[in-house]
């Protein structure tokens, strides 16, 4: 049986492989105060540590530089998109500096959640939760801000556990819900629910937002992934993948049974295309898979 912490893994990239943004690299710099000579062994030597405790394709693929709700680091070449997630960004950032709340759901190393207080977001306004504990304080030794961000914002939950305290504390207080590494461990059916939570933990007025990400595929469905029994919830070893067309049917059902209507956005960004990975056979995902993008807002 093969050693599951092994680094001769195709979703075990070098940093040279996947470097960060210039974004990232600057909340690094000047938020967290790690020089810059330093950023690149910093990065590696805390995604090693983590990569000890979950040998997951999340941390192997250094997703926790992405900064999903910028989205700096995806393609450029659509202007309209690029300026409907930079304007959705802003009003996340108006509605946290007038008293709104935000909850980084499924938060990893709660990178956006630093972004969004290295931008002027009072501490007071954010929230980050994961069912991995240990997560929250690998966040902490990448940005080296507990003395920023006290533990207390920050929780072991499973969102969709409708008895959780802190949840509880939380429910239908929240303007902003971000999900950037959550909902391709749930089955369809799971996320269906997590559509259903979503709404219910938001505030039930109009302009409430839920953004994040997903998994993608150019047709919708389960799909066969490496290392997928370690990524899901589910037994059966698959990601259901979206299309834009998928997502936004799932939450025009969901949100309409609980008779809310919303303007939801959604992009499809393919691996392969802007990876850089498209001819490397050994790569863990096919061209055809990619990842979703999104921004639902209540009318």
């Amino acid at each position: 049986m093969s050693d599951p912490k092994s680094k001769d893994q195709s979703f075990y990239l070098k940093l040279s492989d996947r470097p960060p943004t210039a974004a990232f690299t600057d909340l690094l710099e000047t938020y967290s105060g790690v020089r810059t000579e330093d950023v690149s062994q910093h990065i590696e030597k805390v995604r090693d540590e983590a990569w000890d405790h979950y040998p997951f394709p999340s941390i192997g693929l250094l997703l926790f530089q992405d900064l999903g709700l910028t989205g700096d680091d995806l393609p450029k070449d659509d202007p309209e998109i690029t300026q409907k997630i930079q304007t959705a960004y802003q009003t996340i950032l108006s509605k946290l500096k007038n008293r709104g709340r935000f909850l980084d759901v499924g938060c990893m190393f709660a990178q956006d959640t630093r972004k969004l207080v290295y931008d002027g977001a009072p501490i007071s306004s954010v929230y980050g939760c994961d069912i991995r504990g240990d997560y929250i304080t690998h966040g902490y030794k990448l940005f080296r801000d507990i003395h920023i961000i006290p533990p207390e914002r920050f929780f072991a939950a499973d969102i969709l556990d409708e008895g959780d305290t802190h949840l509880k504390r939380l429910e239908g207080k929240l303007d902003v819900i971000n999900a950037v590494h959550l909902m391709h461990v749930f089955s369809i059916e799971d996320q269906r629910k997590l559509v259903r939570r979503v709404i219910t933990m938001l505030k039930q007025k109009p302009g409430v937002m839920f953004t994040g990400r997903t998994s993608g595929n150019l047709t919708s469905g389960y799909h066969e992934l490496t290392n997928a029994e370690s990524t899901t919830k589910s037994a059966e070893g698959k990601i259901w993948e979206h299309t834009p067309e998928s997502f936004k049917e799932m939450w025009k059902e969901e949100s309409e049974a609980m008779n809310t209507q919303w303007d939801v956005d959604c992009w499809f960004w393919r691996f392969g295309v802007h990876t850089g990975k498209k001819d490397d056979p050994n790569w863990h995902r096919k061209e055809e898979h990619g990842i979703c993008t999104f921004i639902a807002t209540r009318l």
